[in-house]
C-alpha cells in the first residue's frame, strides 16, 4: 500500500472552527458518552493555539484539516519544562497517510525547540481497542516508553 503524504502545519487561526468539527468527531468515537459543548471546545482550542507556551498543528490533505497534535510546556519544580502532548487525533479519512507519523515529529522538534527535556501523553481517550492499541504503537514508536499507570475514577457527572 503506497503512503499518501499529508501536510502538516502549526495551527492557523482559519484552522480554529475545523479543528472544532474535528473535536466533535473525536469526542464521538470516544466512550467517554459526555454531551459535547462547543462553546468549550472553541474556547479550550483557541487557548491551546495562541497561549505561551502552547501550540496546535495540523494535518492537511487536499485542503482539509485531517488531524491534529495540541502541546504545552510546564516548568513545573524545575529549570527545564516538560512537554506534554495534550490531545492527538487522526480521521479515519487519514488512514493511509503519514499524517500521525508526521504529527508526531512535529510534537518531538517543538518540543526540543522550547528545550523540554521530557514530552508525556496518556492513551485515554477510551477508544475502541483496536485504535487505542494504534496510538500505543505509534507513539512507542516515538520513543516513548510506559513510565505508570493512567490512573481514573468516573465522577457523576452534573448536567
Amino acid at each position: 500500500m503506497k503512503i499518501v503524504h499529508a501536510d502538516v502545519r502549526m495551527a492557523e487561526d482559519d484552522d480554529l472552527y475545523p479543528l472544532v468539527d474535528l473535536a466533535i468527531r473525536a469526542n464521538a468515537d470516544s466512550n467517554y458518552n459526555l454531551p459535547f459543548d462547543v462553546d468549550n471546545a472553541t474556547k479550550y482550542t483557541w487557548e491551546s493555539m495562541k497561549c505561551e507556551g502552547s501550540a496546535v498543528a495540523v494535518a492537511v490533505l487536499d485542503e482539509e484539516v485531517i488531524g491534529f497534535v495540541s502541546m504545552t510546556t510546564s516548568l513545573e519544580y524545575h529549570k527545564q519544562p516538560f512537554c506534554y502532548m495534550t490531545k492527538f487525533w487522526v480521521l479515519p479519512e487519514g488512514k493511509g497517510t503519514d499524517a500521525a507519523r508526521q504529527l508526531m515529529a512535529l510534537l518531538v522538534g517543538w518540543a526540543e525547540d522550547n528545550d523540554c527535556t521530557h514530552i508525556f501523553t496518556t492513551a485515554t481517550a477510551e477508544l475502541d481497542a483496536v485504535s487505542q492499541q494504534l496510538f500505543i504503537n505509534l507513539v512507542k514508536k516515538t520513543g516513548f516508553s510506559d513510565v505508570g499507570p493512567v490512573l481514573s475514577r468516573i465522577m457523576e457527572p452534573v448536567l
